[in-house]
């Protein structure tokens, strides 16, 4: 065989090569699938632990606004019944764990040149209350003189379940303002 009859055999052979290289198909989905699957699995696990977080967070919320509003539909509270709604309020995080709440509840005095002063204060969880006598920041647009507000602030500790070693923990904070509905403040005895 000359070097032309060499050079026609590997020309022939290259494009027999490529031509059933191009219509052979049997392996190209199981590559395909190979390398789409994990992109797709890790969307997948992502928006499955982003909407996760997002009900957390809408639960915070809701127990903000439950236990404000409890709270300022009595004319007086005693710490014991205060301690029940922040109990039953709790249960609003059903079914994900409540045991990361940290939740004060406030009883908040304006006075006529608009200080905002805590008349009274009670916590649940690992946290600190503010104590009665201090003064509590409200935003301006509600701090309106002379009046009373109820406020509730909660704390939730979310440590995704999927991406725990690659994501930190978030921290989803929920204050609600309340103004009495039956008399014009809430009084509070131990």
């Amino acid at each position: 065989m000359n070097i032309r009859e060499k050079i026609k055999y590997a020309q022939f052979a290259t494009s027999h090569a490529l031509q059933t290289f191009k219509t052979d198909i049997k392996g190209l989905s199981g590559v395909e699938f190979a390398l789409i699957a994990p992109m797709l699995i890790g969307i997948y696990l992502g928006v499955a632990e982003t909407a996760l977080g997002v009900t957390n967070s809408r639960k915070v919320s809701r127990v903000a606004a439950t236990l404000s509003d409890l709270v300022a539909q009595s004319e007086t509270m005693t710490g014991a019944t205060v301690d029940n709604i922040m109990n039953a309020s709790s249960a609003v995080m059903a079914p994900y764990t409540a045991t990361p709440l940290k939740i004060h509840v406030i009883g908040v005095q304006i006075d006529g040149d608009g200080a905002a002063t805590v008349v009274w204060s009670r916590k649940k969880g690992n946290t600190s209350a503010p104590e009665p006598g201090s003064s509590y920041p409200i935003p301006d647009d509600i701090r309106l003189p002379n009046t009373f507000l109820v406020v509730s602030k909660v704390t939730y500790e979310y440590a995704p379940s999927l991406g725990a070693n690659l994501i930190d923990t978030f921290y989803f904070n929920e204050t609600n303002y309340n103004v009495p509905r039956t008399s014009s403040t809430v009084g509070f005895t131990e």
